[in-house]
Formats: C-alpha cells, structure tokens, sequence
C-alpha cells in the first residue's frame, strides 16, 4: 500500500514540477525572475571538470549545452517527483512546497550572486511563491487521484481510470511547459528589441574605412556574402542564457594595475573616437570548413586609448575581461595595445544585439572568437599569464587562428562546358597569399582571388575549370600572407583550433 502511494506521489510531483518549469519561463520574461532550470545549467557548467567538458564538446558541439539544459530541466522535476514520493499527507506536502521554494532560491543566489537581488526582487519573489503553492496544491490534486491507497482517494477509482486520467493529466502538463516555454520566447523578443537603441549617437571623431572595389571579381552562386549581416553571424555562449544588461546603469570599469582606474558609461564610451572596421571572427570549436565564422563591419573604440589614458603599470601582462553572464577570459598586453582591437557596440550603424554582446564586447582580430568577450563590464590589467574559462579547461592561451580555406559551392553553375565554384579564405592578421583547388585527385590548380580589402578579412576565391556533368571530389588549401602553406594535417578544434583540408563534393548540372 504504502509503495503504490509512493509511486502516485513521484508521478504526481513530478508532473506538478514540469508544469512549474512551463510556468517559471514566461514568469522570467515578465517578472525579472531567474528561470531555475538554467541556474542549475550553468552551475553544471561551471562544476565541470575541463577534461570532461572538452570531450563533450568535442563529441557533441552545440548539442552539449542543449543537452547540459535538458539535463538541468530532468533534474529538477525529478527533484519535484522526489518531494512528491516524500509528501504523503498534508504536513508533509506543505514541507516539501517549502524546500522547494528554498532550492530554487539558492540555485538563483549561487549562480547568480551579482545579480539576484535584482533577480528576486518582490515582483519576481512573490510571483515564485504564487507558483510554488500552485505546485503544492496540484501535487495535493494529482496524487489525490493518483493513488487508489491513499486515505481521501475514491475506494471506486479503477486501474484504467487511474491510466486515463494519468494520461490526460500528462497531455496537460506536457501543453502547459511547452506552451509557456512559446510564450517566454514571444515576451522575450520584444522586450530585448524594445531595450535597444534605433541607431547609435554621434561620435567625437569618426574614421570611417577605405572604400571596397572588388574589381572585376564575381563570387560564384553559392558562395557567403563579403560581409556577414549581424542576424547571420554565427553565435556561440558558454552559459545556458544571455545576460540582461540594463544600459542606463551599465558601466564599464577599468582597474587592476592602472594608476587611474575608472568606470565609464555606455554613452561615454559611444561618444569617444569611433572607427569603423571590417574582420572575421571565427570559433575555436570550429571544424574545418564548419559555419562558426563571419566577417562583420565592427563599429567602437580603440581598447588602447582606454588604457594609456589610465596609465598601464611597466610591469603588465595581460588583460583579463570579465563579462555580464560571469564568463572570464584574457588577452596579452601587445593585443590589448594594438589600433585593431576595439571596444565594439555595433556592427552596420546598428547597436550589437542581445546575443553577440549587447552592449558592449570586445573584438581582437587574428584571435580566435573565445577571448572576444560578450558582454564586457569590467577590465582588469593584471601582471600574470591570467587563464580564463576556456584555458582552465585545457584550451590555447594564445588562441591565434588557423590558416584555413573552405568551399562553399556545392551545386556548381555550368556555363558552356565550364563550372565554376567558390568559397573562403582566412589567415587571421596574416593575410592570404594564394588559394589552390584540386578536383577529383588531379593537379593542384590556382584559383582567382578577390581583392585583399584587408589582412584582417576572409577572402572569397573563384576556381573555373572544363567540367561535363556529374559529382567532383574538391579539395582546397591555401598559403597565408607571409607564405606558410595551410597545415595538411587533421586536428579537432581542441586545443589549439582545427586544421587540414576542406574536402567536398561538388555537384556540376
């Protein structure tokens, strides 16, 4: 008797908790409430050892945070179907609603301690309480009609009632979560639209960049535009979700061995010298010839005027960046220096959206995309080989990126008896030199390139050869600006970033 109660009773809870995480994600959207789930997400990230976090990385790319979430979301209605089993009376269901609503807050004030307050302010609180005894007396309800043994259940409740009205109660629940997981996303959208500015103010000084011509050159179809639109840009976050930064109380401070530290406002930092700059950004977790890349027209401030204003210590080394969502990384002290790198807040004339920083991020060109830091709020000039998340885990302190050429025609046009086909080209600050293709195990041939607007920008390349219709092998590699041929050898993106060949097969009409 006292089994089957415990069965309804973890039935019952943890239908209860999955409606409660349908609830709590359109509550976040309206309320400012944390969303627990991904609290317990990112602590899960964070606890992990880098080891294991590399290999599941490496196994499974993006699906290991999507994976790292469900397994989050798992926990805590197995958590609610625990308490359910424990809560055989009405004593008991008033205990567990009260642990509940204590293990949700902490996971809010251990993950998020710079931020909970805002995160559990009245609204929010007591929109948590409203939900947590809603949890409460659904568990009541459903484990009322769950267990034929417990002491106010219906002696005449059969076991195919019991099925029926089990499934029709999970049908509900499944609705309710899905539901409000749709309904978050609706509210959520507006809202980080709304947040953002139209356009970006004046500047005290504008460098716009050189004019492009592109010559002669046609990109074959098929091939990425020259400029990556922000909506296109690939996106990549170490957390579970991306902060919520309030740009009327943003500031950006500047400390650690600094003779003046500071703290600026976003409309001080928009207001500085602006420079207009187009580079390519590109993932570690990158696979040879993968989508994690773009090259985008950066709009910000040098990093560097910053910091000789507030008058770097002889003996730095590197600066380490900390981001709004806890993520921390570094750069050494010559990047930091360099005209390239720049503090950015838009890409196009238009602000940097929610998910590539907004409001304000870091861009160094020539290194990989983890040490770009979203969401910068604070910088520190430190005078130790500082290690960030990522190097803590086993991944490259200098992060410079790979030489690496891709094709990107995979139905190449025919014209007469020709084809022609194309793709990319990236060597970071060192340029590219040449690019060479090589079909179906032939002769390495010379393709076209388009005209270098930039050593910091990918270039598009153009390959045409006879070809009569069918499928072709294509291989391309290619040499940097001061001459080094692309590495033939095949390497995962860890630690250091992938290498070898793109090699694909190429359909001709």
């Amino acid at each position: 008797m006292r089994s089957t109660s415990a069965r309804a009773g973890f039935v019952a809870g943890a239908l209860a908790t999955l409606a409660l995480v349908g609830a709590l994600r359109p509550a976040a959207a309206l309320t400012g409430l944390s969303f627990m789930p991904y609290d317990l997400a990112d602590l899960l990230i964070r606890l992990t050892p880098g080891a294991l976090a590399t290999a599941g990385i490496e196994a499974l790319g993006a699906l290991a945070k999507l994976l790292v979430k469900l397994a989050a979301i798992t926990a805590i209605v197995l958590l609610g179907g625990g308490l359910g089993a424990w809560a055989r009376d009405a004593r008991r269901a008033n205990m567990a609603a009260a642990l509940l609503l204590l293990i949700l807050l902490l996971l809010t004030l251990l993950n998020r301690p710079a931020t909970a307050a805002h995160a559990l302010a009245p609204p929010a609180l007591l929109t948590l309480l409203a939900l947590v005894l809603l949890w409460r007396a659904a568990l009541r309800l459903l484990t009322h009609r769950l267990s034929a043994a417990h002491p106010h259940a219906p002696q005449t409740v059969t076991d195919r009632e019991r099925r029926v009205f089990l499934a029709r109660a999970g049908a509900v629940t499944l609705t309710l979560a899905v539901g409000g997981t749709a309904l978050a996303e609706l509210l959520d959208r507006p809202a980080d639209d709304a947040a953002l500015p139209a356009t970006l103010p004046p500047a005290s000084r504008i460098t716009p960049e050189a004019p492009f011509d592109a010559g002669d050159f046609v990109a074959p179809p098929g091939v990425r535009p020259r400029i990556t639109p922000q909506a296109e840009l690939y996106y990549v976050a170490s957390r579970a979700r991306d902060p919520r930064v309030d740009a009327r109380a943003y500031r950006l401070s500047i400390t650690g061995n600094v003779a003046q530290p500071r703290a600026l406002t976003l409309d001080e930092i928009m207001h500085r010298p602006r420079v207009y700059q187009t580079s390519t950004l590109e993932c570690i977790s990158n696979e040879v010839g993968g989508p994690l890349i773009g090259n985008c027209r950066w709009v910000g401030t040098p990093l560097a005027e910053l910091l000789r204003e507030a008058g770097v210590g002889a003996d730095a080394q590197r600066v380490a960046l900390y981001g709004a969502d806890g993520y921390v990384d570094s750069i050494s002290l010559d990047d930091a220096l360099k005209p390239t790198t720049l503090l950015v807040y838009g890409v196009d004339d238009q602000p940097l959206t929610v998910p590539h920083g907004y409001p304000l991020r870091l861009i160094v060109p020539n290194i990989f995309g983890m040490k770009n830091v979203k969401w910068l709020e604070r910088i520190e000039v430190v005078n130790e080989d500082f290690q960030g998340f990522w190097q803590q885990r086993g991944w490259s302190q200098r992060a410079i990126v790979q030489t690496t050429s891709v094709v990107d025609t995979r139905q190449a046009a025919r014209a007469g008896n020709q084809a022609v086909i194309g793709g990319i080209a990236f060597a970071g600050s060192r340029g590219i030199q040449r690019v060479e293709v090589q079909i179906d195990e032939g002769p390495w041939q010379a393709a076209t390139l388009e005209p270098a607007a930039s050593p910091l920008q990918w270039r598009r390349w153009r390959y045409v050869w006879p070809a009569a219709p069918g499928r072709y092998q294509v291989r391309v590699r290619a040499v940097d600006g001061m001459g080094m041929p692309q590495s033939a050898t095949v390497a995962p993106p860890h630690p250091d970033g992938a290498t070898g060949y793109h090699v694909l097969v190429v359909s001709v009409a």
